[in-house]
């Protein structure tokens, strides 16, 4: 699927893998929000947001589950 730049807000020119990627509370509040309007990014919003709603952590082996805390070094993000 090809993923056009969304044209508007604080994400303007911004894919929605992107949006995922870096501000995923806003992609859940926008499409909660019905924020996009065009029926492609809609589309594509709403495929996006089904594939995130089915993902599956694996039941097996959860004692040897670890996570890792990542701080971006330019920004200092968590």
């Amino acid at each position: 699927m090809i993923f056009t730049p969304i044209n508007f807000g604080k994400h303007k020119n911004k894919t929605i893998p992107q949006v995922v990627f870096s501000d995923l509370d806003y992609f859940i509040w926008a499409i909660t929000e019905d924020v996009f309007k065009s029926p492609v990014l809609k589309r594509k919003a709403e495929y996006v947001y089904r594939r995130i709603r089915n993902i599956k952590i694996p039941k097996d082996n959860h004692d040897d589950y670890e996570i890792e805390y990542l701080i971006h070094a330019p920004t200092g993000k968590f």
